[in-house]
């Protein structure tokens, strides 16, 4: 026991590759590999030159009886997990290595949701634009300036809205992210934000403007036709009076 040594080693790696646990035989009599600690159930055993594994995960599991390197082929979530061998020599512990082992799902491209939005107390537009992703942690950048964060490893799916008001030129960059990599999205307002909701202030003030100009006429009318109600009661009074003047002459 005087020789045993001990190493405690991270690794993080993406679902559905292969991870490699590194060890070398050099006279080594035994090699075991068990999840959870160093007592508990073995995954994988060469003795012998005879190998032997866990039939839960012998899919999963290839062991070189050549080098002693075990390798882990596609790796799912819940492989995550301690990890620990131990190589014997003379039957005693001559190296014991513990490994914690982190699965993550590769890391999908941010999506977009173009939102129109009008405040109920200003009556004015907005541009509502909400980031959504399968991820860890999801953040929205001006720039190279953080403007909002989220972080859940319980919640299937992460949303993060951002509002931008009219006239808005700066760059965004929506960005998903966990330990292993990260993926971006940059959105432009001018060219979604202000171009959609151009289109939807353009209607707007088209309706106001036929508005406008329905009032505008009917103004119009109304005063034209007032005029002419006056010229022709003007007209008709004078014509009783000229009747009314004849008569008394003849």
């Amino acid at each position: 026991y005087k020789c045993m040594r001990f190493f405690l080693r991270y690794s993080k790696v993406l679902r559905a590759q292969s991870w490699n646990i590194f060890t070398t035989l050099n006279m080594v009599y035994m090699i075991c590999a068990s999840k959870s600690d160093f007592s508990g159930k073995i995954i994988a055993k060469l003795e012998n030159n005879i190998i032997t594994y866990d039939p839960e995960l012998q899919d999963h599991l290839l062991l070189d009886d050549q080098t002693g390197d075990l390798t882990i082929t596609n790796i799912l979530k819940h492989l995550s997990g301690v990890y620990c061998v131990r190589l014997m020599y003379n039957k005693d512990p001559h190296i014991m290595i513990q490994y914690e082992v982190h699965v993550y799902s590769p890391v999908s491209a941010p999506k977009l949701l173009f939102e129109k939005h009008i405040s109920d107390s200003t009556k004015s537009w907005s541009c509502r634009v909400n980031c959504s992703v399968r991820n860890l942690s999801l953040s929205w950048f001006r720039g190279t300036v953080q403007l909002k964060n989220m972080s859940s490893v319980e919640l299937a799916r992460l949303s993060l809205p951002l509002e931008l008001g009219l006239g808005e030129t700066s760059k965004y960059i929506c960005e998903a992210q966990n330990p292993m990599e990260k993926q971006s999205m940059n959105f432009d307002p001018n060219q979604l934000c202000l171009k959609n909701g151009g289109k939807y202030q353009l209607f707007i003030y088209l309706f106001f403007f036929i508005l406008y100009l329905l009032g505008t006429m009917l103004f119009i009318a109304s005063t034209v036709y007032l005029r002419c109600f006056q010229h022709c009661c003007c007209c008709f009074q004078h014509y009783v009076s000229n009747i009314l003047l004849s008569l008394i002459c003849s």
